[in-house]
């Protein structure tokens, strides 16, 4: 799945009122694991500033911007106005998702049966079919494939994933050697 076939999933996916859609926009643009969007809090989030924090406090903090980047601005400008009325609505609870999901276990639950039920009908609109599925997880490893497409180093990917070394990350992409970055190289470099 490409970078704009996989933006044009997104967007196809119904809003639900458990905020299922923007958890798997957040999973794609951030790199994140259903576990660390689940766990955000509203301190983590500067709406005004335009910036979110994820794992706040921990040797694995990270920080991101939600506006001014060429790189998804699309999906980021969305999910900032997301959470904005989200936060409007919301009775300003501690966390942003835990209410709806007190375990990691019942939002993949409820993801599953989400994306079982969506994706068939929104990949007939994306690819003309409906025998397309994804997680939350195969959105992960898109983002890093598509940031490698990019020409994006493997030292960025691996600490957007919070890996502790490229040939980690290298292992989780599915490159099996050097030479498959090389050629990678090669192709973006003829483009």
């Amino acid at each position: 799945m490409n970078e704009n076939e996989t933006i044009k999933m997104l967007q196809g996916m119904p809003k639900t009122e458990e905020h299922l859609h923007l958890i798997l926009k957040m999973c794609y643009t951030f790199g994140k694991h259903l576990s660390e969007v689940r766990n955000l809090e509203w301190d983590d989030i500067d709406l005004e500033g335009g910036s979110i924090v994820f794992n706040k406090g921990t040797d694995k903090e990270q920080g991101f911007t939600l506006e001014g980047v060429k790189d998804s601005t699309l999906c980021r400008l969305q999910i900032k106005r997301e959470l904005e009325e989200i936060q409007t609505e919301s009775e300003h609870n501690e966390f942003i998702f835990l209410d709806f999901f007190p375990s990691t276990e019942a939002l993949e639950a409820k993801m599953r049966r989400y994306l079982k039920k969506h994706c068939e009908e929104v990949s007939k609109e994306v690819y003309g079919h409906g025998d397309f599925k994804f997680t939350a997880q195969t959105l992960r490893k898109c983002r890093g494939l598509h940031l490698l497409e990019r020409g994006v180093g493997l030292n960025y990917i691996s600490k957007l994933y919070n890996h502790s070394d490229k040939y980690s990350t290298m292992v989780y992409l599915g490159i099996r050697s050097a030479e498959t970055l090389v050629d990678l190289d090669m192709i973006i470099a003829y483009f």
